[in-house]
């Protein structure tokens, strides 16, 4: 069962890691795909830790 505390976090968590990638991309200029895969491992480690497992 999720609550709304869980999801918000989540929310909180995924619009992280997409600003990261934002700022990396865009602004540093930093090569797609390593960003991209290093913010997916940290947001999925992430939300892994917060769920309590």
């Amino acid at each position: 069962m999720t609550t709304v505390r869980t999801e918000v976090n989540s929310n909180l968590i995924v619009a992280a890691a997409l600003t990261s990638v934002i700022m990396l991309v865009g602004f540093v200029h930093a090569p797609l795909m390593p960003v991209v895969a290093g913010a997916a491992i940290a947001c999925g480690w992430t939300l892994w830790r917060t769920s309590g497992n």
